[in-house]
């Protein structure tokens, strides 16, 4: 990210330029939306796998290490059960944050995907979370749950030997409660400036990385056209035209003139 080499398996490479890809689309994501879940795998996935962004066609079953924990349903029954996971994440009437960790366990159930549910659980957990306030897009959930992996499996396994999501959702709510205590401690000493919180009324704007990146690359060419800032940063066009939109929509940005020849302001 900081123009620098990194030596590494390309694997693992391409796996973190993935996700940093995901998580920057992440916020824009319906979290009830299925489209939107089967695209954010696709990007997180991205030559990695052959069925990228497509349920699972074959059995698998979820492993720490060599000891199997859940042989997940069969394929066939996916794409309903997902459905039902979806719509039951909307309609519920639960606190948002406990909902969020049922909802991460049941998509482990299930596990809709060949490669990378583990990952998209932890990452649409972070979505639904952050409906219920933006502050949590910036808790560092996943170092938490990296750092007791084993406590992790654990609480996946005894739900699913109990048949209790509470157990998965316990520690889960711990771990979010850790990771907010470490983002509170970091962001007092000033180690954490200008997050993007928007946890208040008028708290300011939060903008996403997608948008921060295309306003970064417009304070250097103030006249460059939305198919340029396309091919600068590797992506759609569509995705450049929706960001710039909700931009001028925060009053952040402006277009005077026409397409060809206008210029972009940056407003304060």
């Amino acid at each position: 990210m900081n123009g620098k080499k990194v030596i590494g398996h390309q694997k693992d490479i391409l796996e973190v330029k993935n996700a940093i890809v995901a998580y920057d689309e992440l916020l824009e994501c319906n979290p009830y939306n299925e489209k939107d879940l089967l695209k954010q795998h696709g990007l997180l996935t991205n030559g990695l796998i052959t069925d990228a962004g497509k349920y699972r066609n074959a059995g698998v079953g979820v492993f720490d290490g060599d000891v199997p924990i859940h042989v997940a349903p069969p394929h066939q029954r996916v794409p309903l059960l997902m459905s039902q996971l979806l719509d039951w994440a909307k309609n519920a009437k639960l606190p948002q944050v406990v909902k969020s960790c049922i909802f991460h366990y049941e998509f482990e159930f299930i596990h809709p995907f060949s490669d990378g549910n583990g990952r998209m659980g932890r990452m649409w957990q972070t979505l639904l979370l952050y409906q219920e306030n933006p502050v949590f897009a910036w808790l560092p959930v996943e170092t938490i749950i990296a750092h007791n992996q084993q406590e992790y499996y654990r609480a996946l396994r005894r739900s699913t030997h109990h048949n209790d999501s509470g157990i998965f959702a316990q520690f889960m709510l711990s771990a979010i409660k850790e990771s907010t205590a470490d983002f509170k401690e970091k962001h007092q000493k000033g180690e954490i400036k200008n997050a993007g919180v928007n946890a208040g009324a008028n708290a300011g704007v939060k903008l996403s990385k997608t948008q921060e990146k295309i306003l970064a690359i417009i304070a250097k060419d103030n006249s460059i056209s939305q198919t340029e800032i396309a091919k600068k940063m590797k992506i759609n066009e569509s995705t450049v035209y929706r960001n710039i939109d909700k931009l001028k929509q925060l009053d952040v940005l402006e277009r005077k003139g026409s397409d060809k020849t206008g210029v972009w302001i940056i407003k304060p």
